[in-house]
């Protein structure tokens, strides 16, 4: 921004106190004169658009690249050379759901075949079936069938309304994968409670924990991303050799996202040897068992739930 658009006057016109410089240190406006050229509004909007994807991009490559850094730059009162993480992580979210969502829609029946391939024996889910296996759930779990009876009664009511099985199959999954975004936020909170009760609690506390929580999530998101576009990509080829060179990449965003934890977690929370990395494993294994029961959940509420 050229300084030919400040203001003369030293006064802030939206709060009155005093601008040293540029921006007023009370409520953060800029003087700028008010009589600009209308591409003055434009040119503002791309260079602060310009400044967020740089600092977008530059967030992204340190937090792949420097595990537990982000956090530990965060903590220490040196926030303005990065996205802040909260900002960070919507940032990061909604272009990766929008991008995935879009490319869902593109090849949906094609996806829908490379989860879902019925066996050529399996049974037809006929009203009488489902009816039947709603008395045998009865019968046989009785002290759970509160759980069983509105999972048989949805799947009654969809078949009274024709709808086949490998219609409820690709409505269930295109529902549930969008619903994905949802259970990450929804884990959040109750992945950094996790780390603050098993932390030192007197020089790391909740918010803390839920910054490294923030920015671990954030990684993950962008692990999916990487796994869907290789997913994609999969399901469109028809080449065994590219099939077995992308299984193999995606069994390394698995392992790499569980080193990333261990380092990260190491890093900032000052693990030492072995302990850390057992400490470090035995969270992100009990994470992964929570987040486990909410997606069994989610996966359940979606069905009950599904129009």
């Amino acid at each position: 921004m050229k300084t030919k658009n400040l203001r003369s006057e030293n006064n802030c016109l939206n709060c009155g106190n005093i601008v040293e410089v540029r921006f007023c240190s009370h409520c953060g406006q800029e003087n700028l004169i008010l009589d600009l050229p209308f591409y003055f509004a434009f040119l503002s909007y791309f260079q602060t658009k310009a400044k967020y994807d740089k600092n977008l991009i530059k967030s992204t490559k340190t937090l792949i690249k420097e595990p537990g850094f982000l956090t530990k730059e965060y903590t220490k009162g040196r926030r303005a050379s990065h996205l802040e993480p909260v900002r960070f992580y919507i940032a990061v979210s909604f272009i990766v759901f929008f991008v995935t969502s879009f490319l869902y829609s593109l090849h949906h029946t094609q996806s829908f075949r490379f989860y879902y391939e019925p066996e050529d024996d399996m049974q037809i889910l006929t009203e009488d079936v489902v009816s039947k296996m709603d008395q045998n759930a009865l019968q046989e779990h009785p002290n759970v069938y509160f759980l069983y009876h509105p999972f048989y009664e949805k799947l009654l009511s969809l078949k009274k309304e024709g709808w086949s099985d490998d219609l409820i199959s690709e409505k269930l999954l295109s529902k549930f994968v969008n619903n994905i975004p949802t259970a990450l936020f929804l884990y959040l909170p109750v992945f950094a409670l996790v780390l603050w009760i098993f932390s030192d609690r007197k020089n790391y506390t909740y918010f803390i924990n839920s910054i490294f929580s923030i920015h671990y999530f954030t990684l993950l998101i962008i692990s999916f991303f990487v796994w869907y576009l290789l997913e994609s990509l999969q399901i469109i080829s028809k080449i065994d050799f590219i099939d077995q060179v992308i299984m193999f990449l995606q069994y390394g965003i698995i392992i790499f996202v569980i080193f990333h934890f261990v380092i990260a977690y190491k890093k900032f929370f000052d693990k030492k040897g072995i302990t850390g990395v057992i400490t470090a494993v035995g969270l992100l294994s009990f994470n992964l068992l929570l987040f486990s029961l909410l997606l069994i959940s989610l996966l359940y509420y979606t069905f009950i739930t599904m129009e």
